[in-house]
């Protein structure tokens, strides 16, 4: 366990064992995020020490290079200038004449507010990563400075999946969890024998080769490829029949925003 597991209600092993440090961030195409960040890294070393300066940098958002959050390419945010209350943090990361917070170096005791948007774009709708993008952010993420990003799409009603059980929202459903387990393994050990070969039915997706006989998908029923696609391919994915037939399944791990 690290410090960055205070943030899961049960970091143990018959818990979340401490894979997702970060609280989610979870919001809607077209919204704008706005992230109030306080570095509260007190950790017993030198104050003016790298490891202690901390920034976010996300995926899935479309923001200015001000609000990117990654060292160190963030110019000073001119809308965001240093108060005097946190003048002597910021003293120690920024240029002597520096009087603008950066997003890629925020200090122990100092703060900087992100802006991200969607912009109504589809193709921001997803499951993402946050992390640590200062000048140590490889050990600090290392420590557990990453977390989840969630950006639902509602007009998407074919991949927005809700996986809670109806009558109790605090739990998932098995039916819609890979073997059934929230730590089940999304890849399935089901091969097609070609020569004494372990081939896996997406070997030859899209090669236009019909299932080999006696196997599913050559009397009815989901194919291999569906299968293995379903399982496999994770949240926005959809499952296909070996001649390229509709989606059949659409699986996303997904929640709802309150």
């Amino acid at each position: 366990m690290n410090p960055w597991d205070l943030n899961e209600p049960d970091p143990t092993d018959a818990g979340t064992m401490g894979t997702i440090p970060g609280p989610v961030i979870e919001c809607e195409v077209g919204d704008t995020v706005l992230v109030h960040f306080r570095n509260m890294d007190m950790r017993a070393m030198d104050p003016q020490s790298p490891n202690r300066v901390h920034s976010l940098h996300p995926h899935g958002f479309v923001f200015e290079r001000a609000q990117d959050g990654a060292y160190p390419l963030s110019p000073p945010d001119q809308d965001q200038p240093v108060p005097a209350a946190e003048a002597a943090a910021w003293a120690g990361v920024l240029d002597p004449r520096g009087i603008l917070k950066q997003g890629d170096r925020v200090p122990p005791g100092g703060t900087f507010t992100y802006r991200w948007e969607t912009f109504g774009w589809p193709t921001t709708a997803g499951v993402w990563l946050y992390h640590d993008h200062s000048i140590c952010d490889m050990e600090n993420v290392g420590l557990g400075a990453i977390g989840i990003i969630v950006i639902h799409n509602p007009a998407d009603d074919r991949n927005e999946v809700d996986i809670r059980l109806p009558n109790d929202p605090t739990s998932a459903d098995p039916a819609l969890l890979p073997g059934g387990s929230p730590n089940g393994s999304p890849i399935t050990d089901d091969c097609i024998p070609l020569g004494g070969l372990p081939i896996l039915p997406h070997h030859l997706a899209g090669l236009g080769a019909p299932p080999p006989p006696g196997m599913p998908g050559n009397g009815g029923g989901p194919t291999p490829v569906a299968e293995h696609a379903k399982h496999a391919a994770g949240p926005k994915a959809a499952s296909r029949g070996w001649n390229g037939s509709p989606p059949s399944e659409a699986y996303a791990l997904s929640s709802t925003r309150t």
